[in-house]
């Protein structure tokens, strides 16, 4: 894969440790921003308050559900 790189373990060549690429850790900061864009666009002109209240509702629905 190109986003991931499978390095062997130094205490066991049993093991493979998975890291990120360099791509992969581009792409994610890139989609992080774009997911940072979209919750300040839809969180403009809505207080910290009214955030909260909603967030309150939600648990309520939640625990309806439950």
């Amino acid at each position: 894969s190109d986003l991931i790189q499978r390095v062997p373990v130094a205490e066991d060549a049993r093991l493979k440790k998975i890291i990120l690429t360099e791509k992969a850790m581009i792409l994610n900061e890139n989609i992080s921003m774009a997911i940072n864009s979209v919750e300040n666009k839809l969180s403009e002109n809505i207080t910290l308050e009214e955030i909260n209240v909603f967030y309150r509702v939600l648990d309520k629905i939640r625990n309806n559900l439950e």
